[in-house]
């Protein structure tokens, strides 16, 4: 039986290394390549082509959203599983929405992570029991259509709504009078308390969410 190639993206050499050699014991997959980077990850893809794309969302070149995008059009055939730290639901449903095919978080064991390549690699989509659970208990709750901020100050909730408008930091400054340098300490107060990586995740973040502060 011929191996279902693999294409990893993760910034985090030690779980990206791990990985590689967990699914190099495995008969049914060959790792092509590990990246570090998502635009390495891109290019290496456009020319292999690979079954299957395992890829963070917090990668500090293209947030997961830009990198499904371009993967769906650079290698259409690829199947796309995202494997996330993150936990709460409306990542999962952005990412699928946006063409990947499998959503599971780095707390998953093991088992579930070869359920989940064996069930993309047939062209079925998959979302983690954790996700699952999580979507479940926002149901319960009614919780779900926002997320209130409320550890953000004004201003950082400000700067956090102009960065869904795309602003530059630059811009930013210029649209509240101030300096950027102040802009830049303000979005690293903001990536502290809102637990993000990098700008990218912020991207990412405030596309995800309906956000509003009281």
């Amino acid at each position: 039986m011929k191996k279902k190639t693999i294409l990893i993206a993760d910034d985090h050499i030690l779980f990206r290394d791990s990985l590689r050699q967990i699914l190099f014991t495995h008969q049914l997959y060959e790792v092509i390549d590990c990246c570090a980077s998502m635009n390495q990850a891109i290019e290496i893809a456009e020319k292999a082509h690979p079954n299957i794309f395992i890829m963070d969302i917090n990668m500090p070149d293209l947030s997961g959203t830009e990198a499904v995008d371009i993967i769906r059009k650079c290698s259409p055939t690829t199947h796309i599983l995202v494997l996330s730290m993150h936990t709460e639901p409306t990542y999962a449903r952005q990412l699928l929405k946006k063409g990947a095919l499998g959503y599971m978080t780095k707390s998953s064991p093991l088992r579930e992570l070869f359920i989940a390549l064996g069930e993309i690699s047939e062209g079925r989509r998959y979302i983690c029991h954790e996700i699952k659970d999580n979507i479940t208990l926002q149901l319960i709750e009614g919780k779900g259509k926002s997320v209130k901020i409320t550890q953000l100050s004004k201003r950082e909730f400000q700067i956090v709504e102009a960065v869904k408008e795309g602003l530059s930091s630059k811009e930013i400054g210029r649209k509240l009078g101030i300096t950027l340098s102040t802009v830049n300490v303000h979005r690293t107060k903001i990536l502290k308390k809102l637990n993000l990586s990098n700008a990218a995740a912020l991207v990412d973040y405030v596309n995800n969410y309906n956000l509003n502060i009281e």
